[in-house]
Order: structure tokens, then sequence, then C-alpha cells
């Protein structure tokens, strides 16, 4: 049995960060969650209906919904939807429900006849339901998300070689190849002690399943995108990060980091300019991942550009 609370979005893409953005908060501070750790999960309707998404924080029991929220109750044959419009949960919608595939703690995908209303259908009707966030949470804890750079350590690629082993066994012939990238595996670059790791697949629908039972654990996030999925690695529940795991098909933009990667091993040069342009931004930046990123963008590209050039 899985009960989550949380907020449905059906209008689409548009607005939805903004929707999640405003919600996530919420959840933390609005929902009782009794179990430690507790997990937030997100589902995204497939097909036709692929605007309809649901993000909530898994309960033990569904007492209390806070205003403007759902709850979902899904058991191995039914899902059941509760509101509280009258300030105390009330169920509003009962239909079957069929597992497409299930991970040892429980969560999963399915099919389910949804109520009237839920997308562009004023009937109930079937939707599938993809899994498009998954991360464990403690209610005492905050993420350990800041930016700081360390100098190269020279067992980082055995780093990367031990959780490589471990996706080739656990992916099998799903994994086509796996690579580590971004500045860990570029020698005597300063980086965040984050391993990067590329895994090729023919698509994150074949992928998705195996990806979800691999990293269903307390230290992992598992966030799938339409064209690729990320993994977040911990060393510990909401602890620092250790690993990245990019799982993408062959063609992705992504891919385009192991020419830079390669680039910058072959001219110390740039590499210095790199180094010197991180540090930099790092100390700028300290409090703000997406920022850091975002403002390294120009130099990646001029480095991207310079390896097409030259090809």
């Amino acid at each position: 049995m899985i009960r989550l609370i949380g907020g449905l979005y059906d209008k689409g893409s548009d607005g939805f960060a903004d929707f999640l953005k405003n919600l996530f908060p919420r959840l933390g501070a609005e929902v009782r969650r009794t179990a430690c750790p507790a997990r937030y999960v997100g589902y995204e309707a497939a097909g036709a209906e692929a605007g309809i998404r649901f993000f909530g924080a898994e309960v033990e029991r569904i007492d209390d919904i806070p205003n403007g929220m759902i709850a979902l109750e899904l058991n191995d044959y039914e899902l059941t939807v509760y509101e509280s419009a009258t300030g105390k949960p009330g169920i509003v919608w009962r239909g079957g429900l069929r597992w497409t595939w299930r991970t040892v703690s429980g969560i999963g995908e399915f099919e389910a006849d949804c109520p009237p209303g839920w997308g562009s259908v004023f009937e109930s009707v079937w939707h599938r339901f993809n899994i498009f966030a998954h991360t464990y949470i403690a209610a005492d804890k905050i993420c350990d998300d800041e930016v700081f750079l360390v100098n190269y350590d020279p067992a980082w690629p055995g780093q990367f070689d031990e959780m490589a082993c471990r996706i080739k066994s656990e992916l099998g012939d799903i994994a086509l190849r796996i690579e580590h990238y971004g500045s860990t595996a570029i020698p005597n670059m300063p980086a965040k002690p984050i391993i990067d790791i590329l895994v090729e697949v023919l698509s994150p629908d074949v992928a998705r399943e195996r990806t979800m039972r691999v990293f269903d654990w307390p230290e992992c996030e598992v966030w799938n995108y339409s064209d690729h999925i990320i993994v977040i690695v911990r060393s510990e529940l909401m602890g620092r990060r250790t690993h990245h795991v990019h799982v993408a098909p062959t063609g992705h933009k992504i891919w385009d980091g192991l020419a830079f990667r390669d680039y910058l091993c072959q001219h110390s040069d740039d590499a210095a300019r790199y180094a010197a342009l991180k540090r930099e931004l790092a100390a700028i930046h300290r409090c703000d991942r997406e920022a850091y990123t975002n403002a390294k963008g120009a130099f990646v590209m001029e480095i991207v550009e310079k390896v097409r050039q030259s090809a």
C-alpha cells in the first residue's frame, strides 16, 4: 500500500516548474510524515494525457490534507483519491489499478482508471503513469548542496571504476557504454568531489525501470525526464553528493561532455583557464549550484565549438 499527499497539475507543461517550486516547501511544512525517512514521489501520465502530473509526500495515514492538495492511495489493484473540501478527508474517486512494475520498496509504475476531469476528458479513463521523481527525505535535515571545490584527487578514477562496475552489473546489457566525464575526469583539475558518470542506453523508457530498481535506496534521488535520467547519489540521506549518474541515449547533447573532457585533457592552457574560472565562480555562487553551472556555460560552449571546428 502506498499513500501520497500532494498536488495534482493537469495544465500541460507550461507553469509546472512554478507549481512544483511552490508545492515543495508546502509538503515539508504542512504534510505530516510519520515515517523517517519518507519519500517524495512524482508521477506523470504518458501518451495523450501527458499533461497530468502528481507530486507528493508518502505518508502512513491520510488524516489531514492541506488546502488545495489531494491524497492518493494505491494498493495492489485499486486507486483511491481523497480530497478535503470540508476539512475532513473524504473519498472522491475509486477506480481500478494495474501495476506495470514495482521495486522492493513498493514504488513503481502503473495504469489506473482515473476520475473525470483529469486532463482533457470529462469521463473516467485509464491512464498509464510513469515516475518522474523519487527521493527520500528526513524532516530534520537539509540537503548539503553548497558549491565547494577541492584539488584534484588521484582516487577519483578508482571511485568511477567502482560505481561503473556496480552499474554494469545491475543494468546488464541495457548499459551500452559507461564513461567518466566532468572535472573529476580531467587530471589536475579542481572540482566538486562528485563523480560524473554517463551511461549510454537505447532510450530512457528502456532504462527507467532498471535504473529505479538499482538506485532505490535512501542516499539516492532519481529524476526521470523525457529524454534522459539523472541519479544523484549522496554519502548519506540528504548528505553531500558523491556521484551524478546521467542515463542518456546516443546523440543526446549531454554526450558533448566527452569532447569537452578530451579537449581539456590535451590542452593545458584552456584547462588552466577553466580551473581559474571555476574557482572564481565557486566563490561567487557558493550557495547556488544552478547559477554556478549556468555561469560556466559560455566557456563550455566555446570549447565544444573548438572541437567541432577541428573535427
